[in-house]
């Protein structure tokens, strides 16, 4: 009997514990498969204890005092258990898994790239460029000759790869990183991952800085490629206008953050700008005002301003019949008769 309880008393936690992690990492993977551990411990600790409980009840009285100990000695672990040992060991598993689901890998040459890493042996992209959750796993690379050489493009020695795909028809040697998102590999000119139809001997790429942030757009000798779009501008006559991020052709101004054709007369195109001199975010031609946050095209080109400085500039606008709040026309209220904040000059 004793045999019996020392041996098979463990035996069956153990299993459970083993088939629960083999279950769990098959269908939900290894981090999460990590609650199997200290949920096993636990079923573990708790046979080994009832088998002393059991032994206990035997040298304390024969068999019959064995099966009264057996029960009580089971009844109070139970208790204890649920008590104590299943919300310890399910927090040590969580945490256990989240630990292991968010180690954030080796980030792999990040003077080139955030996005690149290595992570348990493996090459991973994330475009978070955090390593946790988010991974994906760049299938095929090979992690001793695998390097980044821009923000979303890596070679190894057989391959290229764009974020965590293989360009397939494009060889190392022949792959170069030009600016920013923009490369040229031997089948073309590539935006990221998708291939341009731009002429691969005369693009080049032109850099521009919007807020403090470097960016790029492309050209060639024909069009203008803003990110993966061909614009319709001219690439003879595309030139930077007064503020970062625009640029004009001899027809219309783009805003180049976002690709957007601002669709004025460029003849007669200018910024509005507030009473310190800065650019409100507004345009105007002789025929409409363009915001770039809302749609104010009714305003007045001719009159329409920013007439406030300090903590209500660019809360308030007005042209000669109207009175604007944060772009917005205010029902019924004239410039001449509106209560204007003091640190606005009509």
């Amino acid at each position: 009997m004793m045999a019996v309880a020392l041996v098979a008393g463990p035996i069956f936690p153990t299993a459970i514990w083993l088939g629960s992690y083999v279950l769990l990492s098959r269908l939900v993977g290894e981090p999460i498969a990590s609650l199997a551990y200290p949920l096993g411990f636990g079923a573990l600790v708790g046979g080994w204890l009832t088998c002393g409980a059991f032994l206990w009840g035997m040298f304390r009285g024969g068999a019959t005092k064995s099966k009264r100990g057996l029960w009580i000695g089971s009844a109070w672990l139970t208790l204890l258990g649920v008590v104590l040992l299943t919300p310890l060991s399910l927090s040590v598993g969580v945490w256990g898994a989240i630990g292991e689901a968010s180690f954030p890998g080796e980030r792999l040459v990040s003077s080139v790239s955030s996005r690149y890493f290595l992570k348990a042996g493996r090459v991973a992209y994330s475009q978070a460029g955090t390593c946790m959750s988010s991974c994906e796993a760049v299938v095929g690379a090979d992690p001793d000759s695998f390097r980044p050489i821009g923000e979303r493009f890596a070679v190894d020695i057989r391959k290229v790869y764009c974020e965590a795909l293989p360009l397939r028809e494009e060889k190392p040697e022949n792959f170069r990183v030009l600016a920013g998102d923009y490369a040229r590999g031997s089948q073309g000119i590539y935006f990221g991952c998708e291939r341009l139809p731009a002429d691969a001997d005369s693009f080049t790429t032109t850099a521009f800085t919007f807020e403090s942030n470097p960016l790029h757009f492309g050209r060639d000798s024909k069009d203008i490629y803003c990110k993966n779009r061909r614009i319709a501008a001219s690439s003879a006559h595309f030139v930077p206008l007064q503020f970062e991020g625009y640029y004009g052709d001899d027809t219309d101004v783009y805003q180049m953050v976002d690709c957007t054709p601002l669709r004025v007369e460029r003849s007669t195109f200018e910024f509005v700008l507030y009473l310190d001199g800065t650019p409100t975010g507004d345009a105007r031609d002789a025929h409409k005002v363009v915001s770039f946050f809302t749609d104010i095209s009714k305003a007045d080109p001719a009159t329409f301003r920013y007439p406030c400085a300090g903590e209500n500039k660019g809360v308030y606008a007005m042209d000669s019949q109207h009175v604007y709040h944060l772009h917005r026309a205010i029902q019924g209220a004239h410039p001449l008769s509106f209560a204007w904040p003091s640190d606005c000059h009509p």
